[in-house]
């Protein structure tokens, strides 16, 4: 009796009892170690006065990322070729195999390492337009053009996520942006008859719709 009421105790004053400790461990499990060390380590190192020693930290954290954050978006062939370079995809290896679930977990974990290249979010995006994910997959295509305003596969992934979510009028100014980058585009062309066939079906846009009003 008194060994469960000692258990009872203990599990109440548990501080990894709280309603979304779950999803705050799966939301731990999606940042890469090194990003997390990162993260915790940082503040307390910028804080030192020797500048030699923080800048060699920040350097040696920077060399870990895109290495590591390279690994984790390319270990393409390893479980398909017998002989790969070992900083091969392991994102793209997942869409190549069609676990797009998981494909986006090593985007994410790139990500945590590596937030500056766009690539990462890119590849994510196709791999949540898969998934059926588009309104994620449209944040990420906005991330990537608000650093990047001529990227021609941002327009065409965030046309996708537009279209899946049968926002046509939007897909269709995406595609126009993708085939003034990229006037060959067959595939955007294509799509682009498609989405404009569904437009056609809508009503007209009053003005002060169009103007937001």
């Amino acid at each position: 009796m008194a060994g469960q009421l000692l258990h009872q105790a203990a599990t109440a004053a548990s501080p990894f009892l709280y309603p979304s400790y779950f999803n705050d461990v799966d939301e731990v499990e999606r940042v890469h170690p090194i990003a997390l060390y990162r993260r915790l380590a940082e503040p307390s190192v910028t804080r030192r006065k020797n500048g030699r020693e923080t800048r060699n930290w920040q350097e040696c954290m920077d060399k870990w990322a895109e290495e590591l954050g390279a690994r984790e978006k390319t270990q393409v062939d390893s479980l398909t070729l017998p002989a790969v370079h070992p900083d091969n995809n392991q994102g793209n290896l997942m869409v190549n195999e069609q676990r797009h679930l998981e494909a986006v977990e090593y985007y994410t974990r790139a990500i945590s390492l590596d937030p500056k290249k766009t690539v990462y979010y890119s590849n994510r995006a196709v791999a949540l337009n898969t998934l059926g994910l588009h309104d994620r997959a449209e944040a990420d295509c906005k991330h990537i053009l608000s650093k990047d305003s001529k990227n021609g596969k941002a327009f065409y992934q965030r046309a996708l996520a537009r279209r899946g979510m049968e926002r046509w009028r939007e897909a269709e100014t995406d595609l126009r942006e993708v085939l003034k980058f990229q006037p060959g585009n067959e595939t955007a062309k294509k799509m682009l008859g498609v989405v404009r066939g569904e437009v056609v079906k809508m009503p007209k846009q009053k003005v002060e719709d169009v103007m937001d009003f």
